[in-house]
């Protein structure tokens, strides 16, 4: 692997994947996908409402962590979405801008990285062919691609999680840039919850690989290194106080330690040997503990397969994944194998050492949680996916140049080149063209469509019945109704729970969300919204259709209706 480029080329390289990173996560982001999630909806309102009142929705001033529906989001995302908020007006796009912007720093931080690492002696032989394939192969990721074009803080906080890393590793020559690291990595708790386990994994992993000379700094560096991290802990206490005094509904609902076995099947399960709770057996082999532990290695043993990383991707999830592919590109089941093959060869190289450590240890947040496979949760694994299977590739790559007769090195490239073409359209075709209309259903399409429908109607009835649901359809008209913040805050309340992290508004102005049992009876001049799953038929006698919601497939998802007099 001894290719080399000059600076020259290394910079019209970047500077081109840069643009077409920028292409694919910036096209149509408002349209593709097609819909907006709650979430996405809620931290694009509240940025709204940070800018005209400098309140969330509920009132509080310039909060750390943000009530929304009760799950309590970290602050982070809402206040840099304040300024496309600001610049473009409240929109899917502008909520989205922030995440897709993030997925091009990511490539150029990717490429920092590894050149940082291609300053080492033992690493200087890869080439910087391998680090601009990295940039390459991290822009062009399905994985990343989708995640950038949602409200995604996860997104952002892997971002901000290789900026930590790129200071880091620069604190090793200018110990300076060790406050940057830290606050790096306090950025990235303020941004996504999942951060306070996978930052901490990210912060180990780097000590370990670099502690003869994290050690050597420390100690010329001591009384700063004392000040930064009184900084840290000044900083991060009341985040954390926040978020485990007011966040800890979703530690609960999403941790997989809340879902014990129901004890009539634990008692079922010991009766066919016979056993009891106090026995040495149920403390060997079935045991609270151990069934945690077998669940965990399965959900991280899920992350490493093959069905995950290439056929069916996010299994739990289809709004995280293209329809029929998975998190990587078909190309890299090529280059992975060869690439894990090289990395094992070379398990002295730091760089290697650090991306294949970060590799294991990074699907564990997702291994924690109740779902049995996250792309997420697991999110920080796609910058390792993007290093080991560029080493396979860099290797191949050589291997051609270094065939001597023209025809088989035309022959073998044309077919490389063929082979990734096949993989990354078929890509393109499964998310640009699939997505907006298989996956519609999964980003809430129609539910937008419905609530602009009824929006500039609404206040011509003396009472609108929207159908209630999980995905919170007041949120919609705060956001598309670009409702006045200080209005709402008067009379912000969840009033129902579902869970320990998710409420519900029941009403907003003369809109009553309720659970619709159908059919319904109601006086006359009051419109009901419902999906048509519960709108199956009416009377004709009893509704007038005002309008029909009808999704990409050709399927009416919503159905709005008038009372007529009785």
């Amino acid at each position: 692997m001894k290719t080399q480029t000059n600076s020259r080329t290394r910079t019209v390289f970047l500077v081109f994947i840069l643009l077409v990173a920028a292409f694919l996560r910036f096209w149509k982001l408002g349209s593709i996908p097609n819909g907006l999630t709650p979430d996405e909806a809620a931290l694009g309102y509240n940025a709204y409402s940070i800018l005209k009142t400098g309140k969330d929705e509920y009132g509080q001033r310039l909060p750390l962590v943000f009530k929304s529906f009760g799950d309590y989001k970290p602050g982070l995302y809402i206040y840099l979405s304040t300024v496309p908020v600001f610049l473009l007006g409240l929109s899917d796009f502008s909520v989205r801008v922030v995440s897709a912007l993030a997925g091009v720093v990511a490539v150029f931080l990717l490429f920092k990285i590894v050149g940082e690492f291609l300053n080492k002696k033992d690493i200087v032989r890869l080439g910087s062919l391998f680090q601009m394939l990295c940039a390459a192969s991290i822009a062009l990721s399905p994985w990343h691609i989708h995640f950038s074009r949602g409200a995604w803080e996860a997104n952002l906080s892997l971002t901000l999680t290789l900026a930590a890393i790129l200071f880091f590793l620069r604190s090793l020559k200018t110990f300076g840039y060790f406050f940057y690291f830290l606050l790096s990595l306090i950025l990235t708790i303020l941004t996504y919850h999942g951060a306070k386990l996978s930052s901490v994994i990210v912060f180990v992993i780097l000590v370990l690989v670099f502690f003869n000379d994290f050690i050597g700094v420390l100690r010329k560096n001591i009384f700063r290194l004392l000040v930064y991290l009184v900084f840290s802990f000044v900083i991060l206490l009341p985040v954390f106080l926040n978020l485990f005094e007011e966040g800890w509904g979703r530690l609960a609902v999403f941790s997989v330690f809340s879902y014990p076995r129901p004890p009539e099947l634990l008692s079922l399960f010991l009766g066919e040997g016979n056993e009891s709770k106090m026995s040495l057996t149920y403390l060997l082999f079935h045991s609270e503990g151990l069934n945690f532990l077998r669940g965990i290695l399965g959900r991280w043993f899920n992350h490493l397969s093959f069905q995950f990383l290439f056929f069916a991707g996010d299994w739990s999830n289809p709004r995280h994944v293209p329809p029929n592919h998975g998190v990587l590109p078909l190309f890299d089941l090529i280059t992975l194998p060869l690439g894990f093959f090289l990395a094992v060869k070379d398990l002295r190289s730091k760089l290697i050492r650090f991306f294949v450590t970060w590799l294991i240890l990074a699907p564990l947040p997702a291994a924690l949680s109740r779902d049995s496979v996250s792309a997420v949760r697991s999110l920080n694994m796609v910058a390792s996916f993007a290093v080991i299977p560029s080493l396979g590739a860099s290797y191949f790559i050589n291997f051609v140049l270094g065939i001597k007769k023209v025809f088989p090195r035309i022959l073998v490239s044309s077919l490389v080149v063929v082979l990734f073409l096949g993989s990354f359209l078929y890509f393109l075709d499964a998310y640009y063209i699939h997505v907006p209309v298989h996956n519609a259903k999964y980003w809430e399409y129609g539910l937008r469509e419905a609530v602009k429908a009824v929006l500039p109607i609404k206040d011509s009835y003396r009472k609108v019945i929207f159908q209630q649901s999980y995905v919170q359809p007041y949120i919609y008209f705060l956001f598309y109704g670009k409702y006045d913040p200080a209005s709402y805050q008067q009379k912000a309340s969840l009033t129902r729970y579902l869970g320990p992290d998710v409420g519900l508004v029941d009403r907003l102005d003369n809109i009553e969300f309720t659970y619709l049992s159908w059919p319904i009876v109601v006086e006359e001049n009051v419109l009901v919204v419902g999906t048509s799953d519960v709108i199956v038929s009416y009377s004709e006698n009893d509704y007038k259709l005002i309008k029909n919601i009808i999704d990409p497939d050709g399927n009416v998802s919503y159905r709005i209706l008038e009372s007529r007099r009785r």
